[in-house]
């Protein structure tokens, strides 16, 4: 998932400012004093001696204890920060009940929340805090944001503009007339960073719907926001693509390891991390994979059923013979350590880089994988056993493209037996 950005509206806006106050600052500091904006917005001071390195200031100026931390910064010596308390007045509490940011924090500490994993719980709470910060109003500082919003006014309008914002809206030209700014059309740059604001959007209402159902209107509003098309997705690896990653990589080694566990057994990349000796089931009908795919393990869990093709043998005895082949997964860290999802997905990338291969991903593969089952004339149910999807529909998009090949192909053939039919009644 692609991570949302800040507005860069608002972004730039409150750069430019930082730059004013600093502008106006820099006519009242002492010499060797200036003050700087920070790429975050931010003004702070640093003072910049002749000889030696750059020193950021620490206390507010203009000050008493400005003056002698700069004094000691001059004479070489290591200043002591004074602090003092400013005398200001105390704050009215401000009620944020009934806010959107006050139905996001109430989510985070329900059990709904906290049953999903470490890491998905960082992931959604990133997203939904950012949309605390998101102004109605894009380039005005002085705006209000939307985690201030009362829900009675957090509607569908307020969701589509939180995945617009999310998605970075671009004018962007069409790609089969790139030189014709008449077919340029408004598109979203990251799409998934905008259907993710959306997908979470929906969770914290659904769990709203049972607690806070009078604050929402007793409506998931955020369910009539439609989703941005993803378009066709990983690309799947052709024979172009294959053949130069395997006249790269030759069998026993790791990189080719990943490609071949990818290629022969259709699973994800979370998959293929895990797999290991200890998942071979063997009976009558010969060796297979069985065990349960780590996508959707908690809510749908899935067993997967891959026979032990040999191709794939081949690949697994490369690689013990060649000492990588580890012994609780197939695919160990040359110190003996297991990969993670992330650091597998790593080294497969130096792989495809060292290959010439750009703009292919490993579950491409799982695409390609399903392209020659159907090759193999396997049904769909016996394509789904292999690589667990809980659909046809999901096999059918994999395989879409080069289905759409081999019906234009039969309907050539057909017409040229007709065609040729046709000429013998004729003579």
């Amino acid at each position: 998932m692609a991570r949302p950005m800040l507005d860069p509206a608002y972004k730039a806006l409150r750069l430019a400012k930082a730059r004013q106050e600093a502008a106006k600052l820099n006519r009242r500091t002492p010499p060797q004093v200036y003050a700087c904006a920070s790429a975050h917005g931010r003004v702070y001071l640093r003072y910049e001696p002749h000889r030696g390195k750059k020193v950021v200031l620490r206390s507010s100026f203009p000050s008493v204890a400005f003056d002698a931390e700069l004094l000691a910064l001059r004479q070489g010596l290591i200043p002591t920060i004074v602090t003092t308390t400013k005398q200001t007045k105390p704050r009215t509490p401000v009620n944020r009940d009934g806010t959107w940011r006050w139905l996001c924090e109430a989510y985070f500490e329900s059990a709904c929340f906290r049953a999903y994993m470490v890491r998905d719980q960082r992931v959604r709470r990133g997203v939904l805090t950012r949309t605390w910060d998101a102004p109605l109003i894009p380039g005005e500082l002085s705006s209000p944001v939307f985690g201030n919003m009362p829900l009675a006014e957090f509607r569908t309008k307020a969701v589509l503009t939180l995945q617009g914002r999310f998605a970075a809206m671009q004018t962007m030209p069409d790609s089969m007339y790139p030189d014709m700014r008449s077919k340029d059309r408004l598109r979203p740059s990251k799409p998934e960073a905008g259907n993710s604001v959306v997908r979470y959007i929906r969770n914290v209402l659904d769990w709203a719907l049972s607690d806070h159902s009078d604050l929402i209107g007793n409506r998931n509003w955020a369910k009539e926001v439609k989703y941005y098309p993803q378009g066709d997705g990983h690309q799947t690896w052709g024979t172009d693509q294959c053949s130069a990653f395997e006249t790269t990589h030759s069998q026993g080694t790791r990189e080719r390891l990943i490609y071949d566990l990818a290629l022969l057994t259709g699973q994800r990349l979370s998959d293929i991390s895990r797999l290991g000796p200890s998942m071979i089931d063997q009976d009558e009908h010969g060796k297979r994979l069985r065990f349960r795919q780590a996508k959707g393990r908690a809510k749908n869990p899935v067993n997967a059923y891959v026979p032990l093709f040999p191709e794939l043998e081949a690949a697994l005895t490369a690689a013990k013979n060649a000492g990588i082949l580890g012994d609780d997964t197939f695919i160990v860290k040359p110190s003996g350590g297991n990969y993670t999802s992330e650091s597998l997905a790593n080294l497969f990338r130096d792989g495809c880089r060292r290959a010439g291969i750009k703009g292919y991903s490993m579950h491409g593969l799982r695409k390609t994988a399903v392209v020659n089952l159907i090759k193999l004339g396997c049904t769909v149910h016996e394509i789904m056993a292999i690589t667990g999807h809980r659909s046809p529909k999901e096999v059918d998009r994999y395989g879409r493209e080069y289905a759409r090949e081999i019906a234009a192909e039969n309907v050539f053939k057909a017409w040229i037996t007709k065609r040729s039919s046709t000429l013998v009644e004729q003579s």
